[in-house]
């Protein structure tokens, strides 16, 4: 992610929050604090539906285990604001300056296989002094265009704070709609036509834009059909019109989803899941689970993301989770415990004894008796020992607060480029563990690209952070990993009005200084059981 320019996401009517769009800027490591039951997880599963809706899910969404842990919405009618079907759940993102992230796009080579003659005054346009702030909006409501009254997604794409296209995807058809007051417009209908292809899909599921005709094209507020009458209105007498239109127009939209959702990881390697979540109450294994390669019923490592039961699986597949944690059990500032991950090979003894019988075997080298052997090795199995009593330990004799974090250490960095919502991370931990957890985050961030979403009452989270930003300013932080700026945290407050929830980002200095105070006296409890003397 470039944290070079501002990116602000904003929503509304989406659960407890009403119709006044709650903004607040997009960074690495966002920490979202209030009293219970006001909104924090409502925020969290608001940025999971986003990302849902963006990797082209269904906009109704239930209930689904494909973000992580399962997240139970109810579907639309339920997570609606008050219920009330006519209003639009609405998401807006927006990039204010977007240069840099053009620069980089083009830098990487990923319109290679998009091609336009007039990339150039594209570019040219984009590229102004004043920098071009680019942004979509998604509405997602009920259309009573469908007989059904089905969900329907509008998606509207903004340069300079003015759209320049609107896209309706209903269940039965889309359908595009261009301003030809934007400035950009004329570039849509007079580039030459070279030719166009695109590797990744659009998001919200427009893979079908790519490969059929719209149904109806809208320009301005008037309604043409599809080639003849548009061909007619342009003055061109070639039908080829429409394919020029249909491909520049696609190919804007294309440059302009690389740069907006580029922070959602639309457009990941293969492999690598754009979102986890792990809720606040995270699997907790059985006396009886064991942890075995062979019992895999998926291969985890395809990219689907990240449970806090499949993370146990994690730890038999990668090697390196299993060191991170390792660590964490030993170490005297974490988990402080003489515990370690063992993997022990499990095989067949009743196969062993068959093959050692057969004459074949017997007229083996012993190289080959050897291969034979080892071969009949069936799965691994991960067990924890403790090392100071030599004795293997079950999972549940480890305590509640290991088992709590396991999952948060493999979900931090087991993939690239991921964004990871947890509820409640200091969960079962004490305050020294809830300060290096924060460093295990600043240390994701830096060497994975990972960003982090976090839902805490934790102050010590937030301390470590402080610190970590306090000694980057200072200049007495060596370590790149654990170097921090106001750039790459996002604080927020949810605090109420009049019993509406309000989404507040509180700033922070260069050197981790609060600007702002907390709301409703927010972490001043310290002070009050230590210097108030009333009697209540």
């Amino acid at each position: 992610m470039n944290n070079s320019v501002k990116k602000t996401i904003g929503f509304s009517n989406f659960k407890a929050f009403g119709e006044n769009v709650q903004t607040f800027s997009q960074k690495p490591i966002t920490l979202i604090y209030s009293p219970n039951s006001v909104g924090k997880s409502s925020v969290i599963h608001a940025i999971a539906y986003l990302h849902h809706l963006i990797q082209g899910g269904n906009p109704d969404l239930y209930a689904t285990n494909r973000l992580g842990d399962t997240i139970n919405l109810g579907g639309f009618k339920n997570f609606v604001h008050k219920h009330e079907t006519d209003r639009d759940i609405v998401f807006r993102i927006n990039i204010d300056d977007a240069r840099d992230l053009f620069n980089e796009y083009m830098k990487l080579g990923q319109n290679k296989t998009l091609y336009c003659y007039d990339l150039d005054r594209l570019n040219n346009y984009l590229f102004h002094e004043s920098g071009t702030s680019v942004g979509v909006k998604i509405k997602i409501g009920i259309s009573h265009d469908e007989a059904d009254d089905m969900l329907s997604t509008e998606v509207s794409y903004f340069i300079d704070d003015k759209w320049i296209f609107k896209i309706d995807y209903l269940p039965s058809k889309s359908k595009i709609k261009i301003n030809s007051e934007h400035q950009l417009a004329d570039l849509i209908w007079n580039s030459k036509y070279t030719s166009f292809s695109i590797k990744n899909p659009l998001p919200l599921n427009y893979k079908t834009i790519l490969n059929e005709e719209y149904d109806e094209v809208i320009f301005g507020v008037e309604f043409f059909s599809i080639p003849k009458d548009l061909v007619k209105k342009r003055g061109v007498e070639s039908s080829h019109n429409y394919k020029v239109f249909r491909e520049n127009s696609l190919f804007l939209i294309s440059y302009l989803n690389k740069i907006i959702f580029s922070q959602y990881n639309h457009t990941t390697n293969e492999g690598t899941p754009p979102f986890d979540y792990l809720a606040p109450l995270r699997f907790y294994p059985e006396r009886e689970f064991s942890i075995k390669s062979a019992n895999l019923a998926k291969d985890y490592r395809s990219g689907e993301p990240i449970s806090s039961e499949n993370a146990w699986y994690f730890l038999g597949e990668k090697y390196v989770i299993g060191e991170i944690v390792n660590e964490w059990l030993s170490d005297a500032n974490k988990l402080a415990t003489t515990y370690k991950i063992r993997h022990l090979k499990l095989v067949d003894l009743k196969s062993i004894e068959d093959l050692m019988q057969t004459q074949d075997f017997n007229n083996l080298s012993n190289d080959e008796k050897i291969k034979q052997l080892l071969s009949k090795v069936e799965s691994e199995k991960l067990v924890f020992q403790d090392l100071k009593k030599g004795v293997e330990i079950n999972n549940r004799d480890l305590g509640l607060g290991i088992s709590q974090v396991i999952p948060i250490l493999v979900a931090a960095n087991a993939y690239s480029n991921t964004t990871v919502a947890i509820e409640q991370p200091e969960l079962h931990l004490h305050p020294k563990a809830q300060c290096e957890l924060a460093d295990e985050f600043i240390r994701a961030y830096h060497k994975e690209g990972n960003s982090f979403i976090l839902e805490t009452h934790s102050e010590h989270l937030l301390l470590r952070i402080m610190k970590r930003m306090r000694q980057t300013a200072s200049g007495v932080m060596q370590d790149e990993l654990l170097k921090l700026t106001p750039a790459d945290v996002c604080l927020l407050y949810i605090d109420t009005d009049e019993d509406v929830p309000l989404i507040k980002e509180l700033s922070l200095s260069e050197s981790g200084d609060l600007l702002d105070i907390w709301p409703n006296g927010f972490f001043e409890e310290r002070l009050n059981e230590r210097f108030d003397f009333n009697d209540k």
